[in-house]
């Protein structure tokens, strides 16, 4: 057996040990990870120490979420039906004025005897009617409208106007009857037959009844009418026995009618006032007597052209109110 020599390091020929390298590098970044991580711990610990204790913006956020979420509310059991909308080009851009008819209200109905008739409540409460006996006589002397046959009379309570001149009424004359007793009637009721077959636009005079010891001053608003059974015409007139000023006393609209077979005549006599003209006629326009009349003409058409030109409903009573009452008109024998 040989022994190897004293002086022989036996290990130089063996290899040197292996080093695990790839250990090493694991264990080194497990160490920089755990340090990572210490490190985002006390970082993140400090700055929620910061900002809570500065009220900062972790509670508000969450408080303003809080408040602005949406609240879902459940659906109605019985939702209402959807309406349709309606096109813009049906919406009328502005609404027609209401009609106002002047015969919207109430109309008591009166009839009596022959005569039948509906007026309006703004023109009166109740009618009356009583029946005037006849006055007739040969004496020459008489006044006018001291003759006249037996007739029917209607006045009028509750009339918008109270304290005028003349009161509201009505008078139905039996025409041939009245025509053979007193000829100055029958002259009115045969001027008043032509004149409404002529229709004149701009007449001097109308016929009037009943027969008055006073003159026609003037007149104006002309409008001819038809009842059930005959025509007639409307008009604003004054009657005085001087140059007087017109004025709201002494003011009144008049119908004169006639029946179709010319047995009745129809004459009416009720006061209406205008604000355009004076209360009474005691002032004088101008305040010169002489002037007035030497003007009178002139004053009268100026007048009458005023009334003409305002409208219906701008009288008292309105002048519809009192032509719709007449257009109902029926006498029959």
């Amino acid at each position: 057996m040989n022994t190897p020599p004293s002086h022989v390091n036996i290990y130089a020929t063996r290899p040197p040990p292996k080093r695990n390298t790839a250990w090493w590098i694991l264990a080194g970044l497990a160490l920089v990870l755990i340090i990572c991580c210490v490190g985002g711990v006390i970082a993140g610990g400090l700055y929620y120490y910061y900002y809570a204790s500065n009220n900062a913006a972790i509670p508000q956020l969450l408080t303003t979420s809080i408040l602005t979420s949406p609240v879902i509310e459940a659906p109605p059991t019985n939702p209402p039906p959807p309406t349709e909308a309606i096109p813009p080009t049906e919406i009328p851009a502005t609404l027609p004025p209401p009609t106002i008819s002047p015969t919207l209200e109430p109309t008591p109905n009166v009839n009596v005897n022959n005569v039948s008739f509906t007026y309006p409540l703004g023109i009166a409460q109740t009618v009356n009617a009583e029946t005037i006996l006849a006055a007739f006589s040969d004496q020459p002397d008489l006044m006018p409208g001291e003759v006249y046959p037996q007739h029917i009379k209607f006045t009028f309570n509750g009339y918008p106007l109270s304290g005028t001149f003349h009161s509201p009424h009505i008078l139905v004359y039996p025409a041939k009857e009245y025509a053979e007793k007193d000829p100055s009637a029958a002259s009115v009721i045969n001027d008043l037959t032509q004149f409404l077959v002529q229709k004149p636009v701009n007449p001097e005079r109308i016929p009037f009844l009943p027969l008055w010891n006073a003159g026609q001053m003037f007149h104006s608003n002309i409008k001819y009418l038809s009842f059930k059974n005959g025509n007639g015409v409307r008009f604003l007139t004054m009657y005085a026995q001087a140059f007087y000023p017109i004025n709201n006393n002494s003011l009144f609209y008049t119908f004169q009618g006639l029946t179709n077979d010319g047995a009745y005549y129809i004459a009416a006599v009720m006061p209406v006032s205008h604000p355009s003209l004076p209360a009474t006629g005691d002032e004088i326009p101008g305040g010169d007597l002489n002037t007035f009349v030497d003007n009178f003409n002139t004053y009268k058409m100026e007048t009458a052209a005023s009334l003409e030109a305002q409208a219906a409903n701008s009288f008292t009573p309105n002048l519809a109110l009192l032509d719709a009452m007449f257009e109902t008109f029926s006498v029959n024998p």
